[in-house]
């Protein structure tokens, strides 16, 4: 059992580590960005690889782009190409999904049957989950 409880604190501890460790490299990744950005350079040379600087997400501000559907040469082609999509209603097709907590509670109508059937249908999977014992 003693092996068990190292075993399930050395899994803790690395978790944390390597959570400090991408809260780090996401700190100093931003800070670097700043930095390239500021100096006008989008490639770096680290010797055996090369750091790139490329666009990850942009960020659009609707209000100042739906002026743009008011422009007399571009403004219908804009929706027509799809460039904008307007809010629209969509119709998607929903797969099945079963909630075994209300299946669960039907048992009790249908005898040993269902659940027998429940419980062949079902597979648990765990996970090891830690939590701080000074956290709320």
């Amino acid at each position: 059992m003693s092996e068990l409880i190292d075993k399930l604190k050395t899994i803790e501890l690395n978790r944390q580590v390597a959570k400090s460790l991408m809260d780090e490299a996401n700190k100093l990744e931003w800070e670097a960005v700043q930095e390239l950005q500021e100096m006008g350079i989008k490639k770096a040379d680290l010797g055996d690889s090369e750091a790139t600087l490329v666009s990850a997400k942009i960020d659009v501000n609707p209000d100042i782009l739906r002026e743009l559907l008011e422009h007399p040469l571009i403004g219908d082609k804009i929706i027509d190409t799809g460039a904008y999509i307007p809010t629209h209603p969509k119709e998607i097709e929903v797969p099945e999904k079963w909630n075994l907590t209300k299946l669960n509670a039907l048992k009790q109508f249908g005898g040993d049957k269902v659940g027998e059937t429940i419980e062949k249908a079902t597979t648990r999977r765990y996970k090891i989950t830690f939590k701080d014992k000074g956290a709320a």
